[in-house]
């Protein structure tokens, strides 16, 4: 009898030893399939502290055979795993049927993960638990956001099947068979049945707006709403607006609340909190845009038509030519003054068009030098009467506002309203003081897009590139521009992001689509589709408010310069003629004092 029962003993152990190498051999196999999946590069294993390994298999022997890294953590012990993994990884949890002490040791898990609850995560039960437990587990773990997750038995080498959950529209756990063909962790929200995408909604944004609705349906426009139009289409899901319109600028508690599922606020990551964010969506360039620069006053452009050098280059020329006649008189023995050498009052007066004397009979050489007073005079006169009514036809323009020192000096301010000022800070922007001097701040947003709207030419506003570019559409049906867009800018090249719920579940789903539509040219379409949207919603008008180009006849006020130069030039001969009198009495006198003398 004593032998019968050592024989039944020794048949029991070999049965769960082959039992274990079978359990083992077949982990391995899942293990396989879900690298084959998606790739991964490290196992997390975590087990209960009073017991490191079950029966039915050897954690050990399956890392041996599997060949990843793997790290083993007891009980609740807990370490930081850092994001930049990627989620590249896979946890092995061991469950042992207390549903307190289970639980436990899936929170000590997730706290350890931290940012990356998604990971994929496989459970091992037990082949006596029921599936009650099992299911109740699992709606735990999907509760938690952790909704990669497959749970198996230790007798999946006799009865090859696996649970996995499906999140939408609620929660439900399915049964399948271990075949190889079918995905071990399915895309989640791949298709949502209709399921709720709660979003927000900004009163006056002009990046996503509701378009039409039909029957409960949304249409989104912008290049935004456009976006996450087509994201719940793709995945079969209703978009809702939990929170109605709001004026908020930001909306970061309704994610840490689970209120929204994503918003459509789209921000810089800073890292500073668990919340998910996408890749980046575009591109935000946030510059000024400033009033186009006023025309020149007429009664500059009679001296603007001359340039210094072309200045220089005339009297070089008249200096040139003086001389040369000069010496024409010199080699045929007259003689001549200094002044006449450097400063022919003819040639000066042949220079700028004007009729001078000639002699009657005069030789080769002179006449060639006449010839080419002639000519300069010619040259001189035409060039500059062509520049002249050019620069009236369409006159040059003031320097424009390019830099914040050019702010200073036009004595502008640049329009913010308060919300929007209060995202500046010290560490952000790097000529924050300069700003300061220059910005100023109202209290309400709807006067700050009134005003700009309108195009007051009183202020310099921030504008975002995607409504510049509807700016810049509007003002092509205007007869002149109003405002361009400057090189100040308080943020240029900075990657948006979605932001989402930490440990969302859209993460991947978001990703893949930005990259289809950036790839299919479908974001550069939306931003072009924001203007003719803008119109059918009659967010703008097309009234021209710029000011009219007409033709205007001279005035006295355009010559005020000249008439300035030629009241000089008066003085001037007055005061000649004055001390030319009052010398000739001098001399004069003198001429007395010494008769009498």
């Amino acid at each position: 009898m004593l032998l019968w029962t050592n024989v039944t003993t020794l048949l029991g152990l070999l049965e769960i030893w082959g039992n274990s190498i079978e359990f083992n051999l077949k982990i391995v196999d899942i293990l396989g399939e879900i690298w084959k999946e998606s790739y991964y590069h490290t196992i997390i294993y975590i087990c209960h502290e009073d017991r490191l390994l079950l029966e039915s298999y050897d954690m050990d022997e399956v890392a041996k055979h599997f060949g990843l890294p793997m790290i083993q953590l007891k009980g609740n012990t807990t370490f930081y795993v850092w994001p930049k993994m990627n989620r590249k990884i896979l946890a092995v949890v061991p469950m042992n049927g207390d549903e307190w002490a289970d639980k436990s040791l899936l929170d000590a898990l997730w706290v350890s993960l931290r940012r990356l609850v998604k990971s994929r995560l496989l459970l091992l039960f037990r082949a006596e638990e029921d599936e009650e437990y099992v299911e109740e587990i699992m709606k735990y773990c999907c509760s938690h956001k952790a909704v990669n997750v497959v749970a198996i038995r230790d007798n999946i080498a006799q009865l090859p099947e696996y649970y996995s959950p499906r999140i939408f529209p609620s929660f439900e756990m399915r049964t399948q068979q271990l075949n190889g063909f079918s995905k071990l962790y399915p895309d989640q929200v791949r298709n949502m049945h209709k399921a709720p995408l709660r979003l927000n909604l900004k009163r006056d944004s002009n990046k996503s707006y509701i378009l039409k609705e039909v029957n409960g349906t949304y249409f989104l426009g912008g290049h935004v709403g456009h976006f996450f139009d087509e994201f719940a289409r793709f995945h079969n899901a209703t978009i809702t607006f939990p929170t109605g319109y709001l004026d908020a600028f930001w909306y970061d508690m309704f994610l840490d609340n689970e209120t929204l599922d994503m918003s459509q606020q789209l921000v810089l990551n800073d890292y500073s909190s668990d919340r998910t964010h996408s890749n980046c969506y575009t591109l935000l360039e946030w510059c000024i845009m400033v009033p186009t620069a006023s025309p020149i006053q007429d009664y500059m452009l009679y001296a603007m038509v001359f340039d210094i050098g072309i200045l220089w280059l005339i009297l070089v020329t008249m200096m040139l030519l003086s001389s040369a006649l000069a010496l024409t008189y010199w080699l045929e023995g007259k003689i001549t003054n200094l002044w006449n050498i450097f400063f022919n009052v003819y040639i000066f007066n042949g220079m700028l068009g004007q009729p001078y004397q000639m002699e009657p009979n005069y030789l080769g050489w002179r006449s060639i030098l006449y010839v080419l007073t002639c000519l300069g005079g010619i040259i001189i006169n035409t060039t500059y009467a062509s520049y002249l009514q050019s620069f009236n036809a369409s006159p040059p323009t003031e320097k424009p506002i390019n830099t914040l020192q050019d702010v200073l000096q036009r004595n502008k301010k640049i329009l913010m309203y308060d919300d929007e000022f209060k995202k500046m800070t010290n560490e952000l922007f790097a000529d924050y003081d300069m700003y300061l001097k220059v910005v100023k701040v109202i209290p309400t947003f709807l006067e700050f897009y009134t005003l700009r709207d309108s195009f007051d030419t009183r202020y310099l506003y921030p504008v975002p590139e995607v409504q510049w570019a509807q700016y810049d559409e509007q003002q092509k049906f205007f007869a002149k521009r109003k405002f361009i867009l400057s090189d100040i800018c308080l943020l240029k090249m900075y990657g948006q992001m979605v932001a989402m719920q930490a440990n969302s579940p859209f993460e991947d789903a978001v990703n893949e689509m930005i990259g289809i539509s950036a790839q299919a040219g479908l974001t550069n379409h939306w931003k072009q589709l924001a203007f003719l949207e803008a119109v059918q919603r009659k967010r703008i008008k097309l009234t021209d408010t710029s000011k009219k180009t007409t033709v205007e006849p001279m005035k006295v006020e355009d010559i005020k310069w000249l008439m300035f130069l030629y009241l000089g030039l008066n003085c001037m001969a007055l005061l000649c003629a004055i001390v030319e009198i009052l010398w000739y009495r001098f001399f004069v006198s003198i001429n007395i004092v010494n008769r009498v003398e």
